[in-house]
């Protein structure tokens, strides 16, 4: 950090805002939406160093909610950390995106993206559709853009069960846990 802003002459701007870049190649920029970009209708431009560039017109939200996946395909298990004590953490996904298994009573630090800005009382998880207390839901603080949300896995859960995070109604990536 911070994130360069310009990678192989390659640049975004967002309603003439110069955003961070994470990623370029010939088919594909990931980039960082500064927060200082409103809310809203914003126009995204991209120039390449040959002098291309590309402009679109798209609409941006408060919040648009994603849990990254173990197998980085959306599927299966969160890429999460699981912790009973606060000291030994373990993975809650393997890279293939089964889970290994969680305990009832084990915290959960899930991992995602879109959600930090959301008013606290907008933001709902369920697991097993049980609606589930929120301990945390922020910033992950190391990485830009990453998002953080802990939880406690409450008893009567058992087997492979739903955990799905909603933003005003609007649900995130669904994810799988076993719960042993």
């Amino acid at each position: 950090l911070p994130l360069p802003t310009n990678l192989e002459g390659t640049s975004v701007r967002i309603n003439g805002v110069v955003a961070p870049l994470f990623f370029v190649s010939p088919g594909q920029v990931n980039f960082l939406i500064p927060e200082s970009v409103q809310t809203g209708a914003a126009v995204i431009e991209i120039g390449a160093a040959s002098g291309a560039s590309s402009r679109q017109t798209v609409s941006l939200a408060q919040a648009a909610p994603s849990l990254f996946t173990s197998n980085a395909q959306g599927t299966g298990a969160p890429a999460a950390l699981a912790t009973r004590d606060g000291v030994a953490f373990r993975e809650v996904g393997k890279p293939d995106g089964t889970p290994n298994p969680v305990g009832v009573g084990d915290y959960l630090v899930l991992f995602g993206t879109g959600f930090r800005n959301a008013p606290r009382r907008s933001v709902e998880v369920t697991v097993s559709g049980q609606p589930v207390p929120l301990l945390y839901v922020g910033p992950q603080g190391t990485y830009a853009g990453n998002d953080q949300l802990n939880l406690q896995i409450p008893p009567g859960l058992k087997g492979m069960v739903d955990l799905v995070l909603s933003v005003n109604g609007k649900s995130a990536t669904r994810v799988r846990i076993r719960v042993d």
